[in-house]
């Protein structure tokens, strides 16, 4: 069964010419059959078999240009095969690499409509995604900043880099970090590509760690204060048992010199 399959094949690739092949040889009948039978310049087997020199050239030159064009379109449209299977298997390999992706990654026209998707988030399905506009999926006051990018993507053909928060798993709202660039035909930019990464988690801990700096300054500035309020205490009870003809019961370095010794 594969041999055969093979064979076909391998017909498929000369089939221009084998028809080519069959046309020249239909011609010579055909001419045979009106020297025979409309002239009456001798038989049918005659004229097919020995033909006079000049139906030999007459018959063979037209079977060569069959056969020459034959040859040419054979060779176009081999050619043409070849570019669409490369272009078929480039597709196919293209759009493995993306739908296997982790990103989202969707096409967009001029407009935001959304024109390819290779998967969204869970609650939402492809099918329902494709045709809308990505803008029903962002905060409003985010909409400018989408369409403004979009613009200028079209414009220069240059990509941008922004973060945005959005529509997230079961209709929550996560922040994704978006990059949009343009899709080019003949140099011109036909549609956008946007890929955007989930980084909701990364901001969680972006929040969590200014918190814990916001506390720790909070401290500081509460340690900071503490220690200088026990250098005045300090220099007051100096001063009042100075006054009262007693010696100093703290040696303290000046407030200055203390407050700098504290904060660094």
């Amino acid at each position: 069964m594969d041999n055969k399959v093979t064979i076909l094949q391998k017909l498929t690739r000369f089939r221009f010419i084998l028809l080519g092949i069959f046309f020249g040889v239909l011609y010579w009948i055909i001419d045979t059959c009106v020297d025979a039978y409309l002239l009456n310049e001798g038989t049918f087997f005659e004229q097919l078999l020995f033909p006079e020199s000049h139906y030999i050239f007459m018959r063979s030159l037209m079977g060569a240009i069959i056969l020459i064009f034959s040859i040419v379109v054979q060779f176009l449209a081999n050619k043409r095969e070849i570019t669409e299977r490369a272009l078929i298997e480039s597709e196919e390999m293209w759009r493995s690499l993306v739908e296997s992706a982790p990103n989202i990654i969707m096409t967009l026209d001029r407009n935001g409509k959304i024109l390819f998707l290779n998967h969204t988030v869970p609650g939402l399905s492809v099918d329902d995604v494709v045709g809308s506009n990505a803008c029903e999926y962002i905060p409003p006051e985010q909409i400018e900043t989408l369409m403004k990018t979009i613009e200028e993507v079209f414009k220069t053909g240059k990509s941008i880099a922004y973060e945005v928060s959005g529509t997230g798993p079961h209709g929550s709202v996560a922040h994704y970090s978006t990059k949009i660039g343009p899709i080019k035909e003949n140099g011109e930019v036909v549609a956008a590509i946007q890929i955007i990464t989930d980084i909701s988690e990364r901001k969680k801990m972006e929040n969590k760690l200014q918190e814990h700096v916001s506390e720790l300054e909070r401290f500081n500035k509460f340690s900071v204060g503490r220690e200088l309020k026990m250098v005045e205490l300090k220099q007051e009870i100096n001063e009042l048992l100075l006054s009262t003809g007693q010696p100093e019961k703290y040696k303290i370095p000046s407030l200055t010199h203390e407050r700098s010794s504290v904060e660094g």
